[in-house]
């Protein structure tokens, strides 16, 4: 995992411990406009709690998402980490959070994660960080009051109000990403489709793009791909007890920007995987003439 705190600190990606916020304090991290220190959950004793918790949620995620980080106090001077205040967390707070962002924010915000951190001796309780995703639907709309919404997005460590010009620009912006992915799942879908002959047999074409954009990813290495290009195939998409993968192994190498898996050419089954920088997987694989017996052509492509 990689955290606006693991940028901060110059880090690699790693598993997230009380360790991290132990030196996001002693080198005094400042919040950005992915990361935001809280000393308490939202409080539910406080009016209005529910309007806080939207206007955060909502404000990261019209800034391309980000991290709120519930128990680490900050110097309010310079928005910085200043004390590890462990809290106390149950699946009801997170529970009364999911339901802040969906029936305070239109349109709601879904995906959040939550990622709870143990504090060990650090007088019991824990740190919970949650991640805000970034969103296609933004501009988001948090609840103000009985009859004011408000388009709030981050500004360096602090919160403001969008402009008209803003939620305007955010509008275009929202329909233009959509059209944008749809051309981009088009595109690798037809590469897919002109990966195999269809005269060797009928082939399975697939393409996916990630719905939300990489970010603070490291380079793949060659050993990784080896890893998912030998990995079993999963028993639930064959029929019967016996799993023939035909589809394994093969040549691997390096492409622009991607990495790209074929079948050898001793190899009975014919394949392509396109493993993209970008985590667009795109793949096409035989199907027919792998099995000859007409005993399987109510199962299989014969």
């Amino acid at each position: 995992m990689f955290t606006p705190i693991h940028r901060a600190l110059g880090l690699e990606p790693g598993n997230i411990s009380i360790i991290l916020f132990k030196q996001a304090v002693e080198h005094s991290v400042e919040e950005t406009s992915d990361l935001d220190w809280k000393r308490v959950a939202y409080d539910s004793r406080k009016p209005r709690w529910d309007e806080e918790a939207a206007k955060d949620i909502a404000a990261m995620a019209n800034s391309g998402g980000g991290w709120i980080v519930f128990g680490i106090e900050e110097d309010g001077d310079k928005n910085t980490a200043s004390k590890i205040v462990p809290i106390s967390w149950s699946a009801t707070d997170q529970q009364r959070i999911l339901r802040a962002a969906y029936a305070k924010i239109g349109p709601p915000v879904v995906g959040l994660e939550f990622h709870e951190v143990p504090c060990g001796n650090e007088g019991g309780g824990s740190l919970v960080m949650m991640r805000v995703p970034d969103s296609a639907d933004a501009p988001h709309f948090a609840k103000k009051g009985d009859d004011a919404f408000v388009a709030p997005r981050r500004n360096g460590p602090h919160t403001v109000y969008m402009s008209d010009r803003e939620i305007e620009r955010g509008f275009r912006e929202r329909f233009q990403h959509a059209d944008d992915q749809e051309r981009l799942l088009q595109d690798r879908y037809e590469r897919a489709c002109e990966a195999l002959r269809p005269e060797d047999g009928v082939f399975l074409a697939l393409a996916a793009v990630p719905h939300e954009a990489v970010t603070g990813r490291v380079p793949t290495t060659v050993d990784l791909i080896h890893q998912y290009a030998n990995a079993p195939i999963a028993p639930e998409l064959v029929s019967g007890t016996r799993v023939d993968n035909w589809w394994s192994g093969g040549e691997v190498k390096k492409g622009l920007r991607q990495w790209i898996i074929r079948g050898y050419q001793s190899s009975r089954g014919y394949f392509r995987k396109f493993l993209h920088d970008d985590a667009t997987v795109v793949g096409a694989y035989q199907l027919g003439l792998l099995v000859t017996d007409p005993r399987w052509s109510d199962r299989y492509p014969v």
